[in-house]
């Protein structure tokens, strides 16, 4: 038999029962759970701390520019133990905001003893062509501009820096300087157009082995949550006191060696003191980088 209602109160064998208030309808919201859903979403509602987001995850904070989000990104990154970290790194995938790297700290200091400057990425490609011996007339047709513009500009100062070695016209490489990294760590951040910000993390996965959106705590909705995990991108809330994980990010990059290894030396050439500024080159995942 269905309870009998007086006075707003279901009624059952005579004792009345009183609906608490989270659980009472309301037409202008629909169902109790379209309610609570509806007021996720819109950040009001204290949540049970799941994927690393806190209890209160609402934050009076307010950002004015995307600079501010900086600082608190990277203590995040140091946190997560990143050894070298970059704003505004330039690679030939575009622009990040924030790049960290993890790795060994011998093998960083071993890598900065090899070549204190970083290679580009021409010298790399001549490093790696040049493995087996070349000579003059195989580096003029490699190379579109020929032999004397490519000896000019990138052949001489690597014979010089002791990374080649030339006899009677031939050259060969003597030794490739490694990479120091095992992992390397994007992140897009963004105030307002978080869509686009998912985007340009995405592309990030060009170079970088995982990506991440860092965006202000009150700005991580279940619908962005949502989105992000959808393209493997991580999320960062951040507050003025700090910044935490909320979102993973997925395993999983789209990096060829090449770029993963010019990113590296992008990172290494930035030497952590960049200035973070606003307003990045968009890309997109489809730009990609030509391979040899």
């Amino acid at each position: 038999m269905g309870a009998r209602f007086r006075g707003g109160r279901p009624v059952h064998a005579g004792r009345a029962q009183r609906i608490p208030e989270s659980r009472r309808f309301d037409p202008s919201l629909g169902t109790t759970r379209n309610r609570k859903a509806l007021v996720d979403r819109l950040g009001g509602m204290r949540r049970t701390p799941r994927e690393g987001r806190p209890e209160n995850w609402t934050d009076p904070t307010s950002f004015t520019s995307e600079t501010e989000l900086a600082e608190p990104v990277r203590q995040w990154l140091t946190a997560e133990g990143c050894l070298r970290i970059a704003e505004e790194v330039w690679t030939d995938s575009g622009v990040a905001d924030l790049v960290g790297a993890t790795g060994s700290a011998r093998s960083h200091r071993r890598r900065l003893r090899e070549a204190p400057l970083p290679l580009d990425g021409r010298e790399y490609d001549v490093l790696m062509f040049c493995r087996s011996e070349r000579s003059r007339d195989e580096l003029g047709r490699w190379d579109p501009k020929g032999f004397g513009a490519l000896k000019a500009r990138v052949l001489d100062s690597l014979v010089e820096g002791g990374f080649m070695s030339e006899t009677r016209g031939r050259y060969r490489t003597k030794v490739i300087p490694r990479d120091p990294f095992s992992h390397l760590v994007a992140v897009e951040l963004k105030l307002e157009s978080v869509d686009q910000g998912i985007r340009q993390a995405y592309a990030y996965k060009l170079f970088a082995d995982s990506v991440y959106l860092a965006v202000p705590m009150h700005r991580c909705s279940l619908d962005l949550e949502h989105s992000a995990r959808e393209q493997g991108v991580g999320l960062v809330g951040v507050r003025s006191d700090g910044a935490r994980t909320i979102l993973k990010a997925a395993a999983g990059s789209r990096a060829t060696a090449r770029r993963r290894r010019l990113a590296s030396e992008a990172l290494l050439g930035q030497g952590g003191d960049g200035t973070r500024r606003a307003g990045s080159p968009i890309i997109t995942a489809g730009q990609l980088l030509p391979t040899q």
